[in-house]
C-alpha cells in the first residue's frame, strides 16, 4: 500500500509487473496502453473481417436468391408452356379439348387400347376401330356370300318347282283336251 486514503499519488518509474491469472503485481501505463492498442487492433481486424464476411455473405445470398428467382421463373415458364400445350379440360363443352393449342381439331396419339365391352367408357384407338371394321367387313362379305348362295338355292328350287308345275300343267292340259 502506498500513500494515504483519499490522497492521489503517482508511482513513477515502476517496473513492468507480471500479467497472468492470479498475479498481484502492479502493471505500468505502457503495459495497459499496449493491451488497449492490441484490443483496438483486434477490434478493427474483427470489424473488418466481419464486414468482409457480411459483404461476402450478402453477395452469396443475393446470388442465391437471384438464382432461385431465375429458377422459379424458369419453372413458371415451363409450367405455362405445359399448360398451353397440354390436353386441357374445356368447361364450356364439358370435355377434354384437343383443339386448345391450335384452335383446330387435333389428333391424340400414343393412347393405350381401351376396353371394348358393354358399359365401357374407355377411348378406343384407331387400331381397335380398324380391327373392328376389318372383322365387320369380313363378316359382311361372308353373310353376303351366304345370302347369295341361299338365294341361288331358292332360285334353283323356284325354277325347279316352276318347271315341274309347268310340266304338270302341260300334262293336265293334254289329259283334259284328250278327254273332251
Amino acid at each position: 500500500s502506498h500513500g494515504k486514503e483519499n490522497d492521489k499519488n503517482f508511482i513513477k518509474n515502476a517496473g513492468k509487473g507480471d500479467v497472468y491469472a492470479g498475479s498481484t503485481d502492479a502493471i505500468t501505463g505502457d503495459q495497459l496502453y499496449t493491451t488497449g492498442s492490441h484490443l483496438d487492433a483486434l477490434s478493427y481486424s474483427f470489424s473488418t473481417s466481419f464486414d468482409s464476411f457480411s459483404t461476402t455473405l450478402n453477395s452469396l445470398i443475393d446470388k442465391g436468391v437471384g438464382s432461385l428467382s431465375s429458377s422459379v421463373a424458369s419453372i413458371d415458364g415451363e409450367v405455362s408452356k405445359l399448360q398451353q400445350n397440354a390436353l386441357q379440360w374445356n368447361k364450356s363443352i364439358s370435355a377434354y379439348d384437343a383443339s386448345s393449342v391450335t384452335g383446330k381439331p387435333a389428333k391424340i396419339t400414343q393412347v393405350a387400347d381401351g376396353r371394348v365391352e358393354l358399359n365401357s367408357s374407355d377411348a378406343i384407338t384407331g387400331a381397335q376401330l380398324f380391327s373392328l371394321s376389318t372383322v365387320s367387313k369380313d363378316n359382311l362379305v361372308n353373310v353376303a356370300s351366304s345370302m347369295n348362295l341361299s338365294l341361288s338355292t331358292i332360285q334353283d328350287s323356284v325354277d325347279s318347282s316352276s318347271a315341274s308345275l309347268s310340266s304338270q300343267y302341260d300334262t293336265l292340259s293334254k289329259d283334259i283336251s284328250n278327254n273332251f
